[in-house]
């Protein structure tokens, strides 16, 4: 689609990261890709409808990748804002965009538990455990820790 590639050179000359770029071209490449496989009707943005970016989503939760698995929330929101991005700047250039795509919600992230402390997080952690007078965790030399029995 040529409103990809007006895309890129705008984003070059911002300038975006290089990790940035790669990720546009990692998950609009692929989208783009998928589109002219899987639905080669679809040759400008004014074709593209919010049934085939849902499509897509969809085959890109259950796809597994590299190493065999599928994406974790974190991957699929990261490919969802970038496309969210490109969609935006098109909107924004005048290029026609389904109103429906750009209202699709975001993928969901669930919030994790951190699984890194700083060591004033770590310090107040092991004196409430102190106070409580139970040894909750402990200090590796190596850095990490480990959970006592």
């Amino acid at each position: 689609m040529e409103a990809y590639a007006h895309f890129r050179l705008d984003r070059q000359a911002i300038p975006c990261s290089k990790a940035t770029m790669l990720t546009y071209e990692y998950t609009l490449g692929a989208f783009l890709r998928w589109v002219a496989r899987e639905h080669p009707e679809v040759r400008r943005f004014e074709d593209l409808d919010v049934v085939v970016v849902r499509h897509f989503r969809a085959e890109m939760a259950e796809r597994p990748g590299l190493h065999g698995k599928t994406p974790t929330p974190e991957t699929l929101s990261g490919a969802d804002r970038s496309m969210r991005t490109c969609f935006r700047w098109a909107v924004a250039e005048g290029y026609p965009v389904a109103p429906r795509i750009l209202q699709m919600p975001k993928v969901r992230v669930p919030w994790k538990e951190p699984t890194l402390f700083h060591i004033k997080q770590l310090c107040s952690i092991m004196s409430v455990a102190a106070e409580a007078g139970e040894q909750l965790v402990s200090a590796r030399p190596a850095g990490g820790l480990a959970r006592n029995a």
